[in-house]
């Protein structure tokens, strides 16, 4: 027969039943719960990752902005070309045993990386390895690597017999349509212009083509030794 519960024992199995019940009701609830918090939180997340997004692209759109108006006060402040330098600082060619005029060192200058505006800074240096003569130090400007065709002479300067190092500068100012080229007289011997002579260079350089800065030294006896150390030429 089966076995029959007396009414304790049914009491106790119902409230097993309702524990239970009650038990998985809290469980569904807390899951329940840890999905809305779970929600929340990746709602947050969201949002502080858009605001970031919206932030940066701000920052980088300001950016853009300031760089672009840079860009312009430099275009229309330096000339066409803005603010360019080109330099070399490594010892060209040893010139020794020739009394000619002989090519040290030959830096290429890139068609319109100088246009009309720009005011020219050019800096070269020399040394000597011997104190036997004075040396001749000229530059050009050309368009082929040689001093054979249209070579424009930029400066000359002496360097006398005891010295071991000369450093000669000079400014050039690009005037009209980017050809006219004004300059210190290049025929007369001097470290700088920062000084007086009797007459204004005027050169007639085409810098919206590909040129050639080209320095020469002409010793003045076959045992000395020369070189060019340093080329810069940059515009302001």
């Amino acid at each position: 027969m089966p076995t029959q519960l007396d009414p304790e024992q049914i009491s106790g199995l119902t409230s097993s039943i309702s524990n239970l019940e009650t038990a998985d009701s809290d469980l569904d609830f807390r899951i329940t719960l840890e999905d809305s918090i779970n929600d929340a939180v990746d709602a947050s997340l969201a949002a502080r990752i858009s605001l970031e997004d919206s932030i940066n692209d701000e920052v980088d759109a300001s950016l853009a902005s300031q760089v672009s108006a840079l860009q312009q006060l430099i275009l229309s402040s330096g000339g066409g070309s803005g603010l360019n330098a080109i330099q070399d600082i490594y010892d060209g060619t040893i010139v020794t045993e020739t009394m000619s005029e002989t090519i040290s060192k030959t830096m290429p200058i890139p068609s319109n990386t100088f246009a009309e505006g720009n005011i020219i800074d050019l800096v070269v240096r020399v040394k000597k390895n011997t104190t036997t003569a004075p040396v001749m130090v000229s530059a050009y400007i050309s368009q082929s690597q040689t001093l054979y065709g249209q070579s424009d002479r930029v400066f000359q300067a002496n360097m006398g017999s005891f010295e071991r190092f000369i450093q000669i500068s000079r400014l050039l100012t690009i005037r009209i349509n980017s050809f006219e080229t004004e300059l210190f007289d290049p025929l007369f011997p001097s470290t700088t212009d920062m000084t007086t002579t009797s007459k204004t260079g005027k050169l007639q350089i085409d810098w919206q083509s590909d040129n050639y800065l080209i320095v020469t030294v002409q010793n003045n006896s076959m045992t000395e030794e020369s070189v060019v150390s340093l080329c810069r030429i940059f515009s302001t």
